[in-house]
């Protein structure tokens, strides 16, 4: 594996070029001292708050939510500015889940892949919101979302369109919805979500309702 860059732009194409589970998980352990400044100084990243301000449209604070793929927590810090008390954070790489832990602002972190089943019961959520993972985002880890949430929960995405498209995604969602599992609720307006090292990628927030 090459050594991570030292250019902060250089670092993003960096982390987010193809590549299998294993040198991912590498890769973002590496990147996780960097990850907020590179995001947020060079970028403006905005997905975290979008994704919050439809979560939040649709869940009491208080609502146990499963922060998938969470990262360093800029998600979670997000939803945390919305009010929300009750979040769990899930992500592969030790690294970026210690960067998360000094935010204090989970009741729980979580080491697992979404790629694989998920270790919690079914039914322990309220909601999961999971964020620009849509590059690397196993599709199928939809189903599980579908188990670990509650009837009358929500699943909130913040994630390229086109990405979800291609993977499959949304046509598992509509499978879900006819197996009468899920229900579209809204999608918000595209944004671009890293202008200076992506200026041709766009995100949107996708709601679901699990039935």
């Amino acid at each position: 594996m090459a050594n991570i860059p030292d250019d902060g732009l250089k670092r993003i194409h960096w982390a987010v070029s193809p590549a299998g589970s294993e040198e991912l998980k590498a890769r973002y352990d590496l990147w996780a001292r960097h990850y907020d400044a590179d995001l947020t100084e060079i970028e403006n990243y905005t997905a975290p708050a979008k994704a919050a301000n439809a979560a939040a449209r649709y869940l009491r604070p208080d609502a146990r939510t499963l922060d998938a793929a969470c990262g360093t927590g800029l998600s979670g810090a997000a939803l945390h500015d919305k009010g929300f008390t009750n979040l769990v954070g899930l992500d592969f790489s030790p690294a970026m889940l210690e960067q998360a832990r000094r935010k204090g602002i989970y009741r729980e972190l979580v080491t697992g892949d979404l790629s694989k089943s998920l270790e919690f019961p079914d039914d322990a959520f309220q909601a999961v919101t999971i964020v620009g993972e849509s590059i690397h985002l196993p599709v199928e880890c939809y189903r599980e979302f579908v188990r670990i949430v509650q009837p009358g929960g929500y699943i909130v995405y913040c994630g390229s369109d086109e990405r979800a498209k291609e993977r499959g995604l949304w046509k598992l969602c509509e499978t879900l919805e006819r197996e009468g599992r899920l229900k579209f609720v809204e999608s918000g307006e595209p944004f671009r979500p890293l202008p200076v090292s992506e200026p041709d990628l766009t995100f949107v927030t996708v709601v679901h309702l699990v039935t």
